[in-house]
């Protein structure tokens, strides 16, 4: 065998040996990716199912997140009606609040008004007291001088009588004495009654009337004397000449006599007064 046929035959036997080991590699290198092509493919399969699984918790915890985010939606809503209602509440506590305010004030006001008032009527009812107690004491004062007008109405009424019995007596001494002197002057005797008048600067009252007869304060101690001839005149309310007043009885210190009016209708009062002479003469 040449050479060439040997290093053909040495060729032909690498060239097989490699194509072996090519073909051993191959069948490796195959048997490893079928190997891990059925790893990959199991690993596949786990992560598919896996991500299926993960999936469907995905889509149950969103379907969840969902629900819960619906409810806080829900929640949410309520909670800003709830916010709202609370704000409405908080102005309409705000504004009972001030409304209140408003009534307290008002109240205050009120309270220190009736206050002042209830003071004002204490200070009223406190002087009306003491107006009371005034009007009590004039009122006793009043009564007791009532009984004392009363008791002195009594007591001028017991003294009129008496003056107007006295005045019926003196006028029946004077009707007597006229009828003497009738009788003296039927029989020629001289009357001594002479009228003359009295002393000068007498004055007195007139304290008694009955018709034209009439009682004066002055009597025979003042210089009087039967047929004396008073002036009687009235000074209030305006000064009135009423006439003469001629004695026709006499006492110590009182007189009666006739009252002659100085014009028709002329009528002496108790309390006029009696003088020699007429006012201003």
């Amino acid at each position: 065998m040449t050479v060439l046929g040997k290093i053909l035959v040495f060729v032909n036997l690498v060239f097989s040996l490699a194509v072996a080991g090519l073909i051993v590699t191959v069948f490796m290198t195959r048997t490893n990716w079928r190997n891990g092509y059925d790893d990959a493919k199991r690993e596949l399969a786990v992560s598919e199912a896996s991500r299926t699984a993960e999936q469907a918790s995905m889509k149950s915890l969103l379907q969840a997140k969902e629900t819960d985010n619906q409810n806080l939606q829900v929640q949410l809503k309520k909670q800003s009606d709830d916010i709202l209602a609370l704000n409405g509440q908080i102005t309409a506590l705000q504004a009972n609040v001030a409304q209140r305010d408003t009534v307290a004030k008002t109240e205050q006001a009120n309270s220190m008004a009736m206050t002042n008032e209830m003071t004002r009527l204490t200070n009223e009812r406190n002087m009306l007291a003491e107006q009371k107690t005034e009007r009590d004491k004039r009122i006793l004062a009043l009564e007791k001088s009532i009984v004392d007008h009363r008791n002195e109405a009594v007591s001028a009424r017991i003294q009129s009588n008496s003056l107007n019995e006295k005045l019926q007596k003196l006028m029946m001494q004077y009707e007597q004495l006229v009828r003497e002197n009738f009788q003296l002057k039927a029989s020629g005797a001289t009357a001594n009654m002479a009228f003359k008048p009295a002393p000068a600067e007498v004055k007195g009252q007139v304290t008694g009337v009955a018709d034209n007869l009439v009682t004066v304060s002055l009597g025979s101690d003042h210089g009087l004397s039967i047929g004396t001839i008073l002036q009687a005149y009235r000074l209030s309310p305006d000064p009135q000449y009423l006439g003469t007043v001629t004695i026709t009885n006499l006492e110590t210190h009182r007189a009666a006599g006739r009252f002659t009016p100085a014009v028709r209708n002329a009528k002496v009062m108790k309390g006029d007064t009696v003088d020699t002479k007429v006012i201003g003469n």
